[in-house]
């Protein structure tokens, strides 16, 4: 052990040296020290105790109570929210086990089951039972507050007044209220439905706006600036001539199209050759200076040769 191994005998060497002594028990008679071994797993250990019959005795502490008060607030048919306030105290000796609850309702009313809770000498406890109306219509009714002891005898009693208010009727929340979940197809429509089934025509600016049809909203305003903008063009273009002359072109090379002369022979050049005129025979002397002589006059001259039409 000084030279550090492990020791096979002593208390230190189990539970890796973690054994400690256990303090002496107050008000036992006797020696009580123990030895403790923290454990690194639980265990499961059976006792078994045997005694005698006719040695055992069952023993159950009865003490008296009261109801000290029992009231219900007003509450309103149908919505599951009455209930009765019930104070009781015991006033016996020894700690004891009571039974509260309620007992004789209208037929109107139903109560929740009784409520056991243990009780020292002189302890008060407040009880909360529920309560519920079963029918629309309200009206006075009553129930009776008992408290019971440990072998279920009734040891006192206290009646309730209870106010119930008719059923509100109404058409739905009037609020607005937030609800988690999935958009409806084609915006956040109030039937739920898809923009193309709630607002089917083109230009119905007002279904749009009111059911969120934004993209079919967007729509419209393009084609509506577009529109403005051609007719903005067609203007500028009448007032600076500019229609008038686009028109001019159009009809010109329309015209042009369809003349025949243009698709018939268009840009051919026609050759034709004019024989020249054989002079007839004449004297030498009717050659003047070697220049033929003029024409007589009313005649005119022959021509010959080759002209390009």
């Amino acid at each position: 052990v000084d030279a550090g191994g492990e020791p096979r005998y002593l208390v230190s060497g189990f539970c890796a040296g973690s054994v400690e002594l256990g303090a002496q028990q107050e008000g036992a008679a006797g020696t009580t020290y123990f030895l403790a071994c923290p454990l690194q797993q639980r265990h499961t250990t059976l006792l078994r105790l045997e005694a005698r019959a006719e040695e055992v005795m069952f023993v159950t502490n009865v003490a008296s109570g009261l109801v000290v008060t029992a009231e219900a607030p007003s509450f309103e048919s149908l919505q599951g929210e009455g209930e009765i306030k019930v104070v009781i105290v015991s006033t016996g000796n020894v700690v004891a086990d009571f039974t509260v609850g309620l007992a004789n309702c209208s037929t109107e009313l139903t109560a929740a089951p009784a409520v056991t809770v243990s009780l020292h000498p002189y302890e008060t406890s407040e009880h909360k039972i529920k309560l519920h109306s079963q029918q629309s219509s309200g009206g006075h009714f009553k129930c009776t507050a008992t408290l019971h002891n440990a072998v279920g005898a009734l040891i006192d009693t206290k009646v309730v007044q209870v106010n119930v208010t008719d059923l509100q009727i109404t058409s739905g929340s009037q609020v607005e209220v937030e609800r988690a979940g999935a958009i409806a197809e084609g915006g956040e429509n109030a039937d739920g439905g898809s923009c193309s089934t709630v607002c089917p025509t083109f230009f119905d600016v007002g279904c749009f706006i009111v059911h969120s049809c934004w993209e079919k909203f967007a729509r419209v305003a393009l084609a509506v600036v577009i529109l403005v903008v051609l007719i903005c063009c067609c203007c500028w273009a009448a007032k600076n001539g500019t229609l008038f002359k686009c028109l001019k072109c159009i009809c010109s090379s329309l015209c042009s199209s369809s003349s025949p002369s243009s698709s018939s022979g268009q840009g051919t050049n026609v050759h034709v050759h004019i024989p020249r005129p054989v002079p007839a025979p004449q004297s030498p002397g009717a050659i003047i200076g070697g220049r033929y002589p003029a024409a007589p006059r009313g005649v005119e001259p022959s021509l010959g040769g080759d002209f390009q039409l």
